[in-house]
């Protein structure tokens, strides 16, 4: 049994199986391909680059959230809700949304948009309880001592 591991131990150490038919490391591949085979490689490219030009321009720049794409959340926007670049005088060139202020009404308006729970508590003038941590705990000690 020890020779068995040793033997073992010896051929992986020095990678001796190596020398074996079929052992070695692949050096060519079942076939570099042909000049047609190549083409067709790179028209397949060409088209998938046109495919995703066409669909981001059609759903245009606006619709994606950073790299995933479009929002799997759904999307609420105005009709007219579009992107027009400006000089700030401080901060060089941005992009401003003239028709936000009617998406924020939609999605004010929305049942099912997420909205900012403590604005909206405080525009119908409701209070939240303030929060008092340790008090269970420190009443139980209390009666305790």
């Amino acid at each position: 049994m020890l020779t068995a591991v040793g033997t073992c131990l010896f051929c992986w150490m020095t990678e001796v199986y190596r020398l074996l038919p079929k052992w070695g490391a692949v050096r060519k591949f079942d076939s570099d391909g042909s000049e047609a085979h190549r083409a067709r490689e790179a028209l397949i490219a060409k088209e998938y680059t046109h495919h995703q030009a066409a669909q981001q321009q059609q759903h245009g720049s606006a619709g994606t959230v950073g790299t995933i794409g479009a929002p799997t959340w759904g999307r609420i926007e105005s009709a007219d809700l579009r992107e027009v670049s400006m000089q700030h005088p401080v901060y060089g060139t941005v992009k401003t949304r003239p028709g936000f202020n009617q998406t924020q009404k939609l999605r004010k308006e929305s049942e099912w948009w997420g909205k900012d729970e403590l604005h909206f508590m405080k525009e119908k003038r409701m209070h939240i309880p303030e929060m008092h941590i340790n008090e269970p705990r420190l009443a139980m000690q209390n009666e305790i001592v």
